[in-house]
């Protein structure tokens, strides 16, 4: 019986047999017939085949079944052969030659991954940076847009910008705008002398001249060192926490439409609610950092506006400054309780406000004066009397500080003296700023001078 009757073949390729009735399976590959055969071959086991074509079949089954595949089928030949030097060199040449063949196919796929990769991510930066260019060029298009017709005055601190009735530096001012300032361009009036800004800024409508301000992307510039973020309250009753945390203390409530100032936004907190981080005045009148729900609220950013005149100044020309005023303290107390008196009817109370444009609390109010006038004091009302010289009534004069007990606190308000046993001073969200007389809340309980 020649050679080859040792083996049979199964015709769904599952296995074969050998004499004695051992059976391989190789259910793992699933080798058809035609495959196993030429492996057969390879190890010498059928007639018929020379030794390189029996590699060259070999190797074409191995690159079908894949290395270890064909390697194991030829392990398994190797196993039951009749031991002949013949087999175990022809196995070994053919299965040396599927390696050599595999690592280079394995190498060249290798080096073809990499490329393709780097073509891809070539292809990915190429459109990112033409992605990002393009949402600059809508940034820097929509910023155009925003800022096109807002101009911002830029004069030097303690200086201000008239506004007045007409382009004409004759006509009668309206307003004033300090540095930084910002308002509506209306109209651009062009003159040989140069030109005019029609301008809406606040409450106040007028001309200014166009020489003192900056506009569009300039402004966009400077927009977020110049102005700032509030928290306009939503609803009544909205508390304010210790913590971004609903379950903390609440330090207090706010009620619809009042404004905290804004130091932060989008904070994840306890529970996954966002909130804004925001300056508030607590019960002792200490300006402490709380925590309000950011749905309860709107988010404003608000520039320095114009602010009206009662009276015209004294200075003519385009340009004021306080400097004008004189160094004298009592000149200064009484320009202090004049300008002072001009936010009267116009500047709203807003609890923890420091500005006089968007509104301010009792002693906001009265430290943002000061500041216009170049002196710096404290922030809060217990702050104020702690850091002032104490005088007594009688010594009283028009710029000094008058502080009275509040919400049970020995100082809880401060108001600003102005002669004639009368006092200037945001009152309360009902009131806003308001003359009133210096017994209006009571007998003051301190009086201190930050001017003699």
């Amino acid at each position: 019986m020649g050679r080859s009757s040792r083996y049979t073949f199964d015709e769904d390729g599952e296995g074969f047999k050998i004499r004695g009735g051992l059976r391989v399976v190789m259910r793992r590959y699933r080798v058809k017939a035609a495959l196993l055969a030429a492996a057969l071959t390879v190890s010498g086991l059928l007639p018929g085949g020379s030794v390189s074509a029996a590699q060259e079949h070999a190797v074409s089954a191995a690159g079908i079944m894949g290395y270890n595949g064909a390697a194991g089928f030829a392990a398994s030949v190797n196993r039951f052969d009749d031991g002949s030097d013949k087999s175990e060199t022809v196995i070994a040449n053919v299965i040396g030659k599927f390696m050599t063949q595999d690592q280079a196919a394995a190498r060249m796929a290798a080096e073809a991954e990499v490329k393709e990769a780097a073509q891809k991510a070539a292809i990915q930066a190429k459109l990112d940076a033409e992605e990002a260019a393009r949402q600059a060029e809508e940034n820097l298009q929509a910023l155009k847009k925003k800022y096109k017709n807002i101009c911002v005055a830029q004069v030097k601190e303690g200086s201000w910008v008239n506004v007045r009735s007409k382009a004409s530096a004759s006509a009668k001012i309206v307003g004033v705008m300090f540095n930084n300032a910002a308002g509506t361009i209306e109209e651009t009036v062009k003159k040989s002398g140069g030109n005019w800004y029609k301008i809406r800024s606040g409450k106040v409508e007028g001309y200014v001249k166009a020489k003192y301000f900056i506009k569009g992307l300039k402004v966009a510039e400077i927009a977020q060192d110049i102005s700032k973020l509030y928290c306009q309250i939503e609803s009544d009753g909205v508390k304010v926490y210790k913590k971004a945390d609903e379950t903390s203390k609440a330090l207090g409530k706010m009620d619809r439409d009042e404004l905290l100032l804004m130091s932060e936004r989008n904070i994840v907190g306890k529970g996954g609610t966002v909130f804004c981080k925001v300056d508030y005045e607590n019960k002792s009148g200490d300006n402490v950092s709380g925590y309000i729900v950011q749905d309860d609220v709107t988010i404003i950013r608000y520039f320095e506006r114009a602010e009206a005149v009662v009276e015209e100044k004294k200075e003519s020309g385009d340009v004021g400054d306080l400097n004008n005023l004189g160094t004298d303290s009592n000149s200064v107390g009484e320009a202090m309780a004049a300008y002072a008196q001009r936010y009267c009817g116009i500047l709203p109370y807003v609890w923890g406000g420091t500005s006089l444009t968007n509104g301010a609390d009792c002693s906001g109010f009265c430290q943002a004066i000061y500041k216009r006038f170049g002196y710096s004091i404290p922030r809060t009302s217990r702050q104020q009397a702690a850091a002032g010289r104490a005088i007594s009534a009688s010594e009283l004069q028009p710029g000094d500080l008058v502080f009275y007990s509040a919400r049970g606190l020995a100082i809880g308000h401060v108001a600003m003296y102005i002669g004639n046993g009368m006092i200037v001073n945001e009152a309360n969200s009902y009131r806003d700023c308001c003359v009133q007389t210096i017994t209006f809340n009571g007998q003051p309980v301190k009086f201190v001078t930050f001017l003699h």
